[in-house]
């Protein structure tokens, strides 16, 4: 998974002066421009995540050693440092509207804005140093500017699996702030982020619990961001909540063979013009009485491994929805979840024989 930050302080500047006049839409109905709500949604979930998971390895992990203990304390300390930065530059950009602190925010709104901005880039740019986390706190001998600090110590099933869920939700976060800041990453080709993905886990020394182990994405070209508005969130539940053991009926998980995986496809509704995406787990599933919940409640984290939901879908729908697709879930208790959404097309284009990009 991909730690860079290739984005600058100028960049960062730049969005936020840019959200002065948000939320509107081109005359397709294509949302160019998110609302203010949906960023801070789409910025801020994973590092509500990290920070949760980093407070669970330290309240439930008995055998970390100090060392580790502090690793684990500043990345969740650093997630919430990016949150508060992140409130700032908003409360600025909304002149103060988000928290009421309107005299505060007109003192010298340039000076803060470029000071807030500064902090963001700083901070993720240290953050990224330090990941991923896994590797790190569970093998310190393979990164030697750690050498002697970090002392190797076993380490639980459960706070492995925070760690990972720690790296995730760190790839996930930076990329999505890559998306909205760095002008060099603009391109929005869901097909080709999603290869890029399934590639970066098989780069990784301590490879992820669940893998994407399949991608057959026709090459579609769109005008917003599929990959982290819609994927990335889904394949994020899925780490915390497809594989919950108290919906294992069928007992796969006493299989000693049984691997975690999910896969992203697509299909393609030339009547209707629009490519259909599946992303498919082979979870657990959801009970029948909680689907129709999931596009109902409001955005929370919950990350103890009772919940089956916790990150809800809301937001997720609301990106498809906004930008004329549809979005729906069918799942089997005890073997897997299927989540489909939709992407308009509206011409396509021959690349080769017998290949088309589909452009919305």
């Amino acid at each position: 998974m991909d730690y860079t930050i290739h984005f600058d302080v100028e960049s960062v500047c730049q969005k936020f002066m840019d959200m002065m006049d948000h939320g509107t839409q081109d005359k397709s109905g294509i949302q160019d421009k998110i609302d203010i709500r949906g960023f801070k949604h789409n910025l801020g979930s994973s590092l509500q995540t990290i920070v949760g998971y980093a407070d669970l390895f330290l309240k439930k992990e008995e055998t970390a050693n100090i060392y580790q203990r502090a690793y684990v304390h500043n990345l969740g300390n650093s997630a919430f440092v990016v949150l508060e930065t992140l409130e700032s530059l908003l409360a600025l950009a909304t002149g103060g509207k988000e928290d009421g602190r309107d005299e505060f925010m007109r003192a010298e709104p340039f000076m803060r804005l470029a000071q807030s901005s500064a902090q963001l880039v700083s901070t993720l740019k240290a953050i990224s140093q330090y990941l991923p986390a896994a590797e790190i706190v569970l093998h310190p001998e393979r990164v030697l500017q750690l050498e002697g600090v970090l002392q190797l110590q076993p380490l639980s099933s459960d706070a492995v699996q925070f760690l990972h869920q720690i790296d995730l939700s760190y790839a996930i976060a930076i990329y999505g702030f890559n998306r909205e800041f760095s002008r060099s990453l603009q391109r929005h080709r869901l097909d080709l982020d999603a290869q890029d993905f399934w590639t970066s886990q098989y780069v990784r020394k301590d490879r992820p619990l669940i893998m994407m182990s399949d991608v057959k994405i026709n090459p579609i070209e769109t005008r917003v961001d599929y990959f982290s508005k819609v994927v990335l969130p889904v394949v994020q539940n899925i780490f915390e909540h497809a594989f919950n053991p108290q919906n294992d009926i069928a007992g796969r998980l006493q299989d000693g063979e049984f691997s975690r995986e999910y896969t992203i496809s697509s299909d393609v509704d030339k009547n209707k013009k629009e490519v259909i995406v599946t992303i498919l787990d082979n979870g657990f599933g959801i009970r029948v009485e909680d689907l129709d919940k999931l596009f109902k409640t409001k955005f929370s984290t919950k990350i103890d491994t009772t919940t089956e939901h916790g990150i809800c879908l809301l937001e997720v729908k609301k990106f498809v929805q906004i930008n004329q697709g549809r979005i729906w879930i069918e799942s089997k208790l005890g073997h897997y979840t299927a989540l489909h959404f939709t992407i308009p097309y509206t011409e396509t284009q021959q690349v080769k024989i017998p290949t088309k990009l589909y452009k919305q």
